[in-house]
């Protein structure tokens, strides 16, 4: 009997590993590469202008100041980043169009996240990835600037960090 919960525990902890990486095919690598957006400074820019970019894995958090989920993850975000930044990670933290730009910037320097912060205003982000509501929701994407997986809700960050560390010490 004790066998059977064993079995059964570990069919449920792969199904949700399987379901937090799941491929998601509805955003193109043009689509990504020609969104707009409001930096915390108040310009507009696109991630195509971010020549940064281009060759990286890329982690895109939606996130609001209003959400405990994501305030509880950001230490690890902060963690994540700075652990993989100089081999190959940007991460671009886009708060959602409800959050009003001053506790996001408050929060930004409060917690002096090292990683770019936009406010989504005009909610342009969240509607090319699917018009995302929830946060935290999470987009890995490859340096080729494919989409390889979306995670909404708590992230695994063990699950993240082998991810990481596996394709960024290639």
């Amino acid at each position: 009997m004790r066998n059977r919960s064993k079995i059964k525990w570990f069919g449920v902890a792969t199904i949700v590993f399987l379901l937090s990486f799941t491929t998601v095919e509805a955003t193109s690598n043009k689509l990504i590469q020609t969104l707009t957006f409001d930096t915390l400074d108040g310009t507009t820019t696109s991630l195509q202008s971010l020549q940064s970019l281009q060759g990286k894995t890329v982690l895109i958090l939606f996130w609001a100041t209003t959400c405990p989920v994501c305030l509880e993850e950001m230490p690890d975000f902060i963690r994540i980043y700075k652990q993989f930044h100089k081999k190959g990670l940007e991460i671009i933290a886009v708060s959602m169009s409800y959050d009003s730009p001053q506790a996001v910037n408050q929060y930004k320097n409060k917690m002096n996240l090292p990683f770019p912060v936009v406010w989504d205003s005009k909610e342009i982000i969240a509607k090319a990835f699917g018009d995302i509501t929830l946060t935290p929701t999470v987009f890995l994407i490859d340096p080729n600037g494919q989409p390889i997986s979306k995670t909404v809700g708590f992230l695994d960050f063990i699950l993240l960090e082998k991810y990481l560390t596996k394709q960024l010490n290639q």
